[in-house]
């Protein structure tokens, strides 16, 4: 007769952080502040060695809440310059 296999010990189920979860739905209300929130939570998940959940959530608040300003930093940045392009155009014409 076979011995039987031993089953893993159980772990209990990883808590969520709850920062990541603020920080993604602020993410998509307050851009800026979902961000932060979503970096000081992944800071607390990392530190947390596997005790704390929500890296996606976090990762997510934090792309989420800082795409807004990347845009309006490359429309600052590009708007002078497709500005003298179009006036160029119309000079042109």
């Amino acid at each position: 007769m076979a011995q039987p296999v031993p089953l893993p010990p159980l772990s209990a189920p990883q808590k969520t952080n709850t920062l990541a979860i603020v920080g993604f739905i602020l993410a998509f209300l307050m851009s800026f502040v979902g961000g932060i929130l979503g970096i000081v939570a992944l800071s607390q998940i990392n530190k947390s060695a596997g005790v704390e959940g929500g890296k996606g959530l976090a990762i997510a608040a934090i792309i989420i809440g800082f795409i807004p300003i990347l845009i309006i930093v490359v429309l600052s940045i590009l708007g002078p310059v497709i500005g003298n392009v179009f006036s160029s155009i119309n000079q042109g014409l």
